[in-house]
């Protein structure tokens, strides 16, 4: 019910409605206290009749309104009215990531792309924003278009932290996906919205972490890209089938021009088991949208949840410049001191001057290839490095072209173009399989 203007709710008397939503409704109050203009939030009433609910978002909200976070919305207090739980938070100006879009409602309308390097910076900033919570232990659990807010100047704001305890089961037995259901009976535009953006943990009713935002990180950034949600269905079990076996559409089905490196981003935060999806640190702010993308996949700032790299000496050896950049920026990012070069010949230089843990090679390069490096290495004596555990990296991946790369002299073959999860896997596989002593 709306609550009309000049309502107290507290300190904070109620000026206007600004709108309302699935979650609530939101208004213009001023806090007469500070005399300062705020934003309320008002819950259902439902959302508290379970006192420890209402409890455990109170903490929550509380928590969240402690980062002090420029991408993070800052709340001011909570509380409740006439049964009714209220968020108070800043009053900005702009409009939200879904309205940007141009998202029309219902789950199959089709939104206009974000030029790629706005897509970009509105990346960065939420990944900001979600980094300074996950250090907290705060998880948001409902990231999607409609929770972030885009203000006036271009700063992304995350909206309602906190909010998404109201709605988890207090039964820990009770499935996700059955208050889902429950809601969509009542209220479909909201749930189907907020179904699209589920990481499979929430679709089959587990305890989610962080990684649970990460996922839904992803499917907002290709969102942001494409125009169109990445997991999409008829019914929203059709759209909860999709999220836990279906991948999406090809980002360069709707857009040729995307970076490589950023669409390798948006796919590994899809990754389906929780232990590979990408955790959140930091991002430097100002850099191109590759070189961010690059950061992203190859750096702590995004890095991949691998089993640390710390203290292996990898060579690289690639004739592709930004092929060996990249692979060089997934290893340091996993702790690995990493020397690379781009012919077979300094490759060779180089293990005659400092031992090595691991070789990465590509196969197809000029004047020496990658099966003559390694009949080469293979040639030098144990204390030289002839014995070093390799992976060869080819974009042939058939049947012959595998054997041909074991039967040479490598241990294995990472397909062309590298996804750094399964590179870093490999990585640290070999070093713990060759290149380091068994314990007897």
């Amino acid at each position: 019910m709306t609550i009309a203007a000049g309502t107290k709710l507290g300190r904070y008397e109620i000026r206007s409605k600004i709108g309302e939503g699935g979650m609530g409704e939101v208004y213009n109050a001023r806090d007469e206290k500070l005399n300062r203009s705020v934003a309320i939030k008002v819950l259902p009433a439902s959302l508290s009749q379970n006192a420890d609910r209402l409890r455990r978002f109170e903490q929550e909200a509380q928590a969240a309104g402690a980062l002090n976070h420029p991408n993070i919305l800052a709340v001011y207090d909570v509380g409740a009215h006439e049964g009714s739980p209220y968020v108070v938070s800043e009053l900005l100006e702009g409009e939200t990531l879904r309205e940007r879009l141009g998202k029309r409602l219902g789950m199959h309308s089709s939104g206009v792309p974000l030029a790629q390097r706005k897509a970009v910076d509105y990346a960065v900033q939420l990944a900001h924003g979600l980094a300074a919570a996950h250090e907290k232990g705060i998880i948001h659990r409902d990231l999607k278009p409609d929770n972030i807010f885009i203000t006036k100047d271009d700063r992304v704001k995350i909206l309602d932290f906190g909010v998404a305890k109201l709605i988890e089961p207090v039964n820990e037995n009770l499935a996700q996906t059955d208050i889902a259901t429950r809601k969509v009976q009542t209220d479909p535009g909201t749930v189907l919205g907020t179904v699209g953006y589920m990481s499979p943990e929430q679709v089959r009713g587990k305890h989610v972490d962080h990684r649970s935002d990460i996922f839904s990180f992803g499917a907002v950034l290709y969102e942001m890209l494409s125009g169109q949600r990445a997991f999409r269905g008829e019914s929203a079990v059709e759209t909860l089938n999709a999220i836990l076996k279906e991948e999406p559409r090809e980002l360069t089905a709707t857009n040729r021009n995307i970076a490589p490196a950023l669409e390798r981003v948006v796919w590994h935060c899809f990754e389906k088991s929780p232990k590979v999806i990408l955790p959140l640190l930091s991002i430097p702010q100002e850099m191109s949208d590759v070189d961010m993308a690059r950061t992203l996949i190859g750096s702590k700032t995004l890095a991949v949840w691998q089993p640390s790299l710390s203290d292996l000496r990898v060579l690289v050896v690639d004739d592709e410049p930004d092929a060996r950049e990249l692979i060089a920026a997934v290893l340091t990012g996993r702790s690995a001191e990493v020397v690379s070069v781009e012919s077979a010949g300094e490759a060779l230089e180089e293990m005659e001057r400092q031992r090595f843990d691991v070789l990465v090679s590509d196969i197809g390069m000029p004047l020496m290839d990658g099966y003559a490096l390694i009949e080469k290495i293979r040639q030098l004596p144990a204390e030289r490095g002839g014995r070093i555990p390799a992976a060869a990296l080819t974009a042939y991946s058939g049947v012959e072209d595998r054997m041909r790369v074991l039967s040479a002299g490598y241990q294995i073959h990472i397909p062309k173009p590298v996804e750094p999860a399964e590179l870093t896997t490999v990585v640290a596989n070999l070093a713990e399989r060759y290149a380091k002593p068994l314990a007897i």
